[in-house]
């Protein structure tokens, strides 16, 4: 691990002060977004999971016929890169899971990543290998997911969540929203707010050029997320969309976040303290850390492929400095065995 200004961390910095512009912002119900825009260009080339999965390019399935819960094998037979992002869910083998980081494979490779479950009530095979999905980890769990995940990555234990942290919230979402599911899985969360979430979808489009956004829930700054190209934002608009979405729909204040409040975000993601670890794959993985921001970026080839940072001061107070709860320690131990 290394601390900021060392190597690739400059580069979110630089990206947000230098290179990012600001949208006109779009808002429906509970949700602002505004979109981002890049000066700089992509020199990467990569195949999204969705459209090597689509050509039979990569195979996602259990480490071991068993399988463990934290981790799952990746072959991608591509000549090409193939990228998988934080939160993605894949569908299938023995339960649901969701990738823990960004995960970047190299050509003609067999990679183990790490990951957490999303379906408690099941642990028995459906298919043999995975699927991807259009719902992926909704965006209030991603940020306590990055929150566990640079914890344990300070105690250097590796790219781990709080799992059942995880199942509880998810379950409680399902709750509100009134949803009961024989396996207590994500996707029937989202399957119990469908209509609900077309009207989003049908709300917001992405702009020309739009690599980002700065996402406002009920007049709140809340994630900064953006790509390294708008034609990858563009083919993984739908999917974030949704997992914004799905927060909104829980939220009951219909405030518009503001575009001062959405600069000054901007300005505090830019400014936040950042440490940098080796990738599961491909490239260096930034954790940000501030006493109001937690976040993500993977960092490759001098280009910043994916960015998430999210607000939210309750996320973060051990992180700074790298403490680890002992509860959080405790649950951590008890996901490794799992399974």
């Amino acid at each position: 691990m290394k601390n900021a200004g060392e190597g690739p961390s400059s580069a979110v910095k630089h990206l947000l002060e230098r290179a990012v512009t600001l949208g006109a912002a779009v808002h429906y119900g509970s949700l602002t977004i505004y979109p981002l825009f890049s000066s700089k260009k992509s020199r990467l080339g990569y195949l999204l999971y969705d459209e090597a999965a689509a050509c039979s390019l990569v195979e996602v399935g259990e480490v071991t016929p068993d399988g463990r819960v934290p981790e799952l094998k990746v072959t991608n037979i591509a000549d090409e890169c193939v990228l998988l992002l934080d939160g993605e869910q894949l569908v299938g083998a023995k339960q649901n899971r969701v990738l823990n980081t960004t995960v970047l494979l190299p050509p003609k490779s067999v990679t183990v990543i790490p990951v957490s479950c999303v379906e408690q009530g099941r642990w028995s095979y459906r298919t043999a290998f995975f699927a991807s999905s259009d719902e992926p980890l909704y965006a209030s769990l991603r940020a306590k997911k990055a929150a566990d995940v640079s914890r344990s990555l300070a105690e250097e234990m590796g790219f781990v969540s709080d799992q059942f942290g995880l199942w509880q919230e998810i379950k409680a979402k399902s709750c509100r929203f009134g949803v009961t599911s024989e396996t207590e899985a994500m996707t029937d969360a989202y399957a119990g707010v469908e209509p609900r979430l077309a009207k989003y979808e049908s709300a917001f489009s992405q702009a020309d050029g739009q690599v980002g956004s700065i996402v406002g829930l009920a007049g709140r700054p809340f994630l900064l997320e953006l790509l390294d190209s708008p034609l990858s934002y563009g083919k993984l608009w739908r999917k974030l969309l949704r997992s914004y979405a799905i927060d909104a729909i829980d939220e009951k204040s219909r405030k518009k976040l503001s575009k001062s409040a959405a600069r000054d975000f901007l300005s505090t993601v830019a400014r936040a303290p950042a440490r940098y670890y080796p990738a599961v794959s491909l490239g260096k993985d930034i954790r940000l850390l501030s006493d109001s921001t937690v976040g993500s970026a993977l960092v490759h080839d001098r280009t910043i492929v994916h960015l998430a940072a999210f607000s939210g001061g309750e996320l973060c107070g051990s992180l700074v400095g790298g403490a680890l709860l002992p509860s959080t320690r405790v649950r951590m131990q008890g996901y490794e065995m799992s399974g």
